[in-house]
């Protein structure tokens, strides 16, 4: 679960900082 959870916040961070430079 935590290894989940990680990796699902890592991703979003990862999707707000690219839409974040897109924008």
């Amino acid at each position: 679960m935590d290894v989940s959870q990680g990796t699902y916040k890592r991703i979003s961070l990862s999707v707000c900082f690219l839409w974040m430079m897109s924008c």
